[in-house]
């Protein structure tokens, strides 16, 4: 074993080998845990998911990815999701049919984010957090066109089902990873103690919040989380908007499936208590994002008018 792995370390083929098999390896597990435990945890609202993570995830995987390598990626999620229907209960054809409505979603939502942004995507400038949106938009409604051939009998409410749910999982997820890779690639400097235990201390207290809104049965007061992420959000920025709304996203759908339910939905439907759900988040990612992608902007703006104030110091001191 020893002599194996010395001779991989002295083989740069290899390395690249194993690397080649390895990296879409990571994709498919990481689809199919994420996909498995959505699907295994929706008993509590009659079948109906939140929101999908797995979509955010593989479109944050294969928009870091390059276009030469993204098809090693899209055979792995597209076996994952495969796996993750036909092991829930799914049947084959269905599944089959799901998991090409799972796997068209990202790769038409990266075709519209690579055809409109003239650079990589940035969520602190407003153009791209728009075209990150239209792209997940378009992705989503392409996906539900799809999987709602297996539904004929319901097929507006099967349609607008899929859609929010796989929107929400895009809007919600995708953002926190591609941040968090853009923070590692960009090789910044760790970030000190203080900001880290601050970092934490926000995340938490959204938790928290979050936990208390909506285990309580006394007043309606789904406003308060919302304070919450945008105190997260002003402090954090994008890191903090995005984490914070996923937070919550995670707590109200444990609300709805394990303990009582939110005392705001009354005793509407499951439908009905799903759709309302996933309308109050996609009005909290709306109510944060945006906000954290202006104060990056202008953060950005005050340090490049910093920049050239020193420039022009310099200037006038050479002269004298």
């Amino acid at each position: 074993m020893l002599h194996s792995r010395a001779m991989t370390e002295r083989n740069p083929f290899a390395r690249r080998a194993i690397r080649r098999v390895a990296t879409p390896l990571g994709t498919g597990i990481a689809y199919f845990v994420t996909a498995f435990v959505t699907l295994q945890s929706i008993d509590g609202t009659n079948g109906l998911a939140i929101l999908w993570p797995a979509s955010g995830l593989l479109l944050a995987i294969l928009s870091l990815t390059s276009t030469d390598r993204i098809l090693r990626h899209v055979i792995a999620a597209a076996v994952a999701s495969f796996s993750a229907n036909l092991l829930s209960g799914s049947p084959i054809a269905q599944s089959g049919l799901f998991t090409i409505a799972n796997i068209v979603e990202p790769l038409v939502a990266l075709w519209v984010l690579r055809s409109h942004l003239q650079s990589r995507l940035s969520f602190s400038e407003p153009q791209g957090l728009a075209c990150f949106c239209i792209s997940g938009f378009i992705g989503a409604a392409a996906s539900a066109t799809i999987a709602s051939t297996v539904a004929p009998g319901a097929l507006v409410q099967f349609w607008f089902s899929w859609f929010s749910t796989d929107l929400l999982g895009i809007l919600v997820v995708a953002p926190l990873l591609l941040i968090g890779a853009k923070t590692f690639r960009s090789g910044a400097s760790r970030p000190s103690r203080l900001r880290i235990l601050e970092m934490a201390a926000l995340l938490a207290m959204v938790g928290v919040v979050a936990s208390l809104t909506f285990v309580q049965t006394g007043a309606p007061i789904m406003y308060i989380p919302m304070l919450a992420v945008l105190i997260a959000t002003t402090r954090l920025g994008p890191i903090g908007a995005a984490g914070g709304v996923l937070i919550v996203a995670v707590v109200s759908t444990l609300s709805i499936g394990i303990w009582s339910d939110p005392p705001m939905l009354f005793d509407i439907g499951p439908n009905t208590r799903v759709l309302y759900l996933q309308f109050y988040l996609l009005v909290l990612f709306t109510a944060s994002l945006p906000i954290a992608a202006l104060m990056a902007s202008r953060d950005q703006l005050v340090d490049r008018l910093a920049e050239r104030m020193r420039l022009l110091e310099l200037g006038f001191v050479d002269k004298a």
